[in-house]
């Protein structure tokens, strides 16, 4: 196929060619490479889902970590543990719990963990049969709920020893479901942040196994109606197979020695690869049928469609990569995992649908024949397209209103005045730093918690540690206490905070200690320290001297005070730690130091800086994109163009988000909706990049087409109206494979991933339906030859007659401008008047396209001169 007035090939450079006959070479080679690391790859697949984790470590300059750090320095290994419960609960909600069976539940705990070789994960079990079991009866009592409803056990769990932790819960979790059934009577439950984690972790595999089973295959069903052959969808099931397993062995490693994944990563890291690669083999298959359909060998129909739908997906793919580099730029490690996990995944879902769809395609010409696949009508035969089949498509004929000045800028105006109520909506935008939307709802640790909150203040089993460091003395003084003590006054005054639920040796619940008033017969702490006196031998002076061996570090330089919240912990994160840091800030003093030490100050942390740097990672990604996108292209007003768009996408996304999960706008078709009070934090940041990338997609995909009709030589009107019809049925269907695909998220167990499934489900929607199906041709055509500068295109051409307008319809303009510029010209000098710009409006100029051509048709295949229907070349006044 060769065009006029040129000896080069249409179409394919020499640097193509060379490179795809390497390509063709190495074929086979290429196919048995992917088979290979896909067998390799499984063994690894469930090694990396099993060592997740869901920790927020921040860097070590934060406040939390330089407390933690201190703790550690102050404490040594034992504050290297963690702690979880067992609540024993009675079923009767007016019932009392009996102590007996406290105690057998206890004794048979701790023979269990004797017997199960867990005395080194164990470090130590507290309740009220091992108080009083101790001969403190005065702190036994504490372990029973103010009810007399319920108890709970403490079993204090070390970091790092054999067997491991997860090992033991998930024990302990199992022996805990058999004890129950030995009772009609009591619950048995086990509760706490591990065995929260280890659900999280469990359900995570089920959202994964359940997106696999429901979303992959609706979303291969869609794909099989637009593809119209069965053995074309087998592609895109070997390239999310591939992808998977390729890309879970990878993190493995990664997981393992370089940054620890968090469970959310895989999936997001999943739900990318089943949408992506199923979108990259729709532009790629499509292309493929499009060329093999109108005639020459397979070969050729590969070669052609990887050189344009391959660098459509080289270039989406490319912004899309960079979108998810642009969270390694946190500081924070858990975004930065979920960021590499993403890209990973992405990243070998480009190469394979690159490498592995072509080389298949080569090797099993078989998948040009047509499926069979259920039909309302009757399926028929591929057929070469042609311009009559163009201009009467559904697409093509919408274009007339959308490429008609009034109607266009009376749409973009539209769109905008549809959105006003979004605007309005996120108004109530609200960011919640809730951790119960991170814990599956069903789960077992949920239950147990929810019923534990029934009988006990959440902050009670959850407190904040307060670090008392005495820089220049030790604690056991006068001036140390005082000064503490009038810290803890403060700390009461605090709005949901009660004093008896302070704690330290300073502060015993309300009671202000002293070190020694000067009389040795008096309560103070030497007294009580001292086992010889009256008072140091009692159960009070017992008690004081474990909560003194617990709370003061060996060379008593430092001692801890646990500060619990009457309001959960895990709701008001941030108001709480931004009202006690400045005043620990305040009574620090040479002498002494104080540090808030706490699993969720840590995370008011993660919080703060990641909104500090989140306008930067936008900043920074949205300017690397568009220059890309302009580089690409060669277009400056595309920038601005993108900009207009992705805002739109985003203040509908967000608005309708917030109507649903802030505003309570449609509490009444979901009674769960009345528990959420906001979007989790962790939502918008992380969904912020897809809904880059996948705006940008469809945009990169559609503007792409326009371009190669404009480099033809039609004029911008025509080229927009071309480029639609050409890829808006792909859009759809890509935008509803895309929909499924993450719309399987809603189907998640946690907030945040039913929340992050719907924001990119509906950033799909509306991207796919109203953005660039309906604003983006607009402005496209408004913008005229804006759009291109300072790019230098064809001449516009719109009047095409006979064997001239087969001529400029083949010629794909990938030959350089000098070509494109010669087939322009022979069509020029072969007329009496000069082409224009069409205008469907104006009745007088339809006449003008309706020549058919005698030898060739639109794609330049021989048709024996009867390419075209007689009526007319582009008959588009319909």
């Amino acid at each position: 196929m060769r065009c006029a007035n040129t000896s080069k090939s249409c179409g394919v450079g020499s640097c193509w060619q060379r490179f795809f006959r390497v390509f063709y070479f190495c074929r086979y080679a290429i196919v048995v490479f992917w088979l290979v690391a896909f067998c390799a790859s499984v063994p690894f697949i469930m090694r990396f889902l099993n060592q997740l984790d869901l920790d927020f470590t921040v860097p070590d300059s934060a406040p939390a970590m330089v407390a933690k750090h201190e703790l550690r320095a102050k404490f040594g290994s034992s504050s290297k543990s963690t702690t979880d419960y067992l609540l024993l609960r009675c079923h009767d909600d007016n019932g009392t719990i009996s102590r007996l069976f406290v105690n057998e539940t206890t004794i048979t705990l701790l023979q269990f963990i004797q017997d199960g070789g867990y005395n080194e994960t164990v470090g130590a079990v507290e309740g009220y049969y091992t108080m009083m079991a101790e001969g403190q009866g005065l702190l036994a009592p504490i372990f029973i709920s103010r009810n007399g409803h319920s108890s709970i056990v403490s079993i204090n769990l070390r970091f790092n020893a054999k067997p491991s932790l997860t090992d033991f819960l998930r024990d302990l979790h199992k022996q805990s479901k058999k004890w129950d059934t030995w009772n009609d009577t009591y619950d048995i439950e086990v509760f706490g942040y591990d065995i929260t984690v280890l659900d999280v972790s469990d359900f995570c595999i089920r959202d994964l196994e359940r997106i696999e089973y429901i979303a992959l295959p609706l979303a291969l069903l869609v794909l099989m109606f637009m593809l119209r052959s069965i053995t074309l969808v087998l592609l895109p099931i070997i390239n999310v197979l591939a992808c998977s397993a390729v890309t879970c062995a990878v993190m493995y490693p990664v997981s393992s020695y370089v940054i620890q994944i968090s469970v959310f990563g895989p999936p997001i890291m999943l739900s990318l690869i089943i949408a992506m690669s199923i979108d990259y083999s729709l532009f790629v298959l499509m292309r493929f049928k499009e060329e093999a359909c109108n005639g020459g060998s397979n070969t050729d129909a590969v070669n052609r469609s990887m050189l344009h739908a391959g660098r459509i997906v080289l270039t989406s793919g490319g912004v899309l990569l960079a979108t998810y580099i642009g969270l390694v730029v946190f500081p924070l490690e858990f975004i930065r995992a979920i960021g590499v996990s993403a890209a990973a995944g992405l990243f070998f879902t480009i190469v394979v649908s690159l490498s592995l769809t072509p080389a298949l395609l080569l090797i099993l010409p078989c998948f040009r024949v047509p499926g069979i696949i259920p039909c309302i009508k009757k399926c028929r035969e591929e057929k070469p397209i042609n311009v009559d089949d163009l201009t009467k498509s559904l697409f093509f004929r919408s274009t007339h209103y959308l490429t008609s000045t009034w109607w266009a800028v009376g749409i973009c105006v539209a769109g905008i005045v549809v959105m006003f109520p979004f605007i309005f909506a996120i108004k109530d935008f609200y960011i919640t730093m809730d951790d119960s939307q991170l814990y599956p709802m069903g789960s077992d640790s949920v239950k147990a918690f929810d019923d534990l909150k029934e009988d006990w203040p959440a902050g009670l089993l959850m407190p904040y540690n307060v670090l008392c460091v005495a820089d220049t003395g030790i604690v056991s003084s006068n001036d140390f206490f005082n000064h503490t003590n009038a810290l803890a006054r403060e700390i009461d005054a605090i709005d949901g905070i009660s004093a008896n639920h302070i704690l330290s040796v300073t502060f015993l619940a309300g009671v202000e200690m002293h070190w020694d008033n000067g009389n040795g017969l008096e309560l103070n702490a030497r007294t009580l320290l001292n086992g010889s006196t009256p008072l140091g031998r009692s159960q009070l002076g017992a008690a004081y001297r474990g909560l003194w061996d617990a709370y003061v570090n060996n060379d008593t330089t430092a001692a801890i005070m646990k500060v619990a919240t009457d309001f959960d912990p895990a709701v008001n994160i941030s108001d709480f730690v931004n009202t006690i840091r400045p005043l620990l800030e305040r009574y620090s003093n040479d002498n002494y130091s104080y540090y808030l030490s706490s699993s969720f100050a840590e995370q008011a942390d993660c919080v703060d800086l990641t909104l500090k740097y989140f306008p930067y990672v936008i900043g920074g990604t949205a300017i690397v994109v568009l220059v890309l996108l302009m580089v690409v292209f060669r277009s400056v007003f595309i920038a601005a163009r993108v900009v207009v768009t992705l805002s739109l996408t985003l203040l509908w996304v967000f608005g309708f988000a917030t109507a649903v999960f802030s505003a309570g706008w449609f509490n009444w078709a979901s009674g769960k909706l009345d528990d959420v009070h906001g979007l989790y934090w962790l939502g918008p940041v992380l969904t912020f990049s897809i809904i880059l990338g996948l705006g940008l997609d469809y945009d990169i995909f559609l503007f792409s087409r326009i371009v190669e009709f404009r480099q033809r030589g039609f004029s911008d009107r025509l080229a927009v109206r071309f480029g639609v019809e050409r890829t808006g049925a792909i859009v759809t269907v890509a935008g509803l494979i895309m929909a499924i695909a993450f719309g399987g998220l809603m189907s998640g167990s946690t907030w945040l991933i039913i929340q992050m499934g719907f924001l990119e489900a509906f950033a799909v929607v509306v991207d796919t339906f109203v953005v660039r199906t309906v604003l983006t041709p607009c402005i496209v055509y408004l913008a005229g030859r804006a759009n291109w500068w300072p790019r230098k295109l064809p001449v516009a051409v719109s009047e095409l007659r006979g064997a001239h307008a087969a001529r400029l319809l083949v010629n794909d303009g990938d030959d350089g401008d000098e070509d494109r510029d010669g087939a322009c010209a022979a069509l020029y000098a072969d007329h009496d008047t000069p082409f224009h710009d069409f205008d469907p409006s104006d009745g007088d100029d339809t006449s003008v396209l309706r020549h058919a051509a005698e030898d060739t048709d639109v794609m330049g295949t021989s048709t024996g001169g009867h390419g075209y229907a007689p009526d007319g070349l582009l008959d588009i006044s319909g």
